[in-house]
């Protein structure tokens, strides 16, 4: 940061020293998440050239425990976001596979089976049905478990 300090006004938004509004943002880094900063709008591109490379923390500097909160959250955010992802591909690959099993189980029965090998129009609707109650499941499911998590 090459200066400390930017043009301030009370007729509109504070300004680097481009004559530019401020960006204002929020950094992620470990180090400190969750706090807010101004910078020159034209300087994040990340080449020095651009901009007046102004930067000024918005928020006082958190405590260490502050941190340690917010990045363990961070961290089971992450770690819940992952562990959602599995469980939505292991809910394609079951569903093939039940769709795959209810098709031999139909033909089987000697039911009228389409050319996709689906029983024709009621499959359909009970695929839909049984979705849709799964659907509801998960979402109660991660509610809980968000609920427990956050309280």
């Amino acid at each position: 940061m090459s200066r400390s300090c930017c043009q301030s006004s009370d007729e509109g938004p504070r300004k680097c020293f481009c004559g530019v509004p401020v960006t204002y943002l929020t950094s992620w880094r470990r180090n400190n998440p969750g706090r807010g900063f101004e910078t020159c709008q034209w300087s994040r591109s990340g080449n020095v050239a651009d901009g007046c490379n102004y930067f000024r923390w918005v928020d006082k500097p958190q405590t260490d425990w502050q941190k340690e909160v917010i990045n363990d959250l961070i961290t089971e955010r992450d770690r819940l976001l992952r562990q959602r992802a599995v469980l939505k591909d292991k809910v394609k690959y079951l569903t093939i596979e039940r769709n795959k099993v209810l098709v031999d189980v139909d033909k089987d029965r000697g039911l009228d089976v389409g050319e996709d090998g689906t029983r024709v129009a009621a499959r359909s609707v009970l695929n839909t049905l049984r979705l849709n109650h799964m659907s509801f499941c998960v979402v109660v499911s991660l509610i809980v478990v968000l609920m427990k998590l956050f309280s």
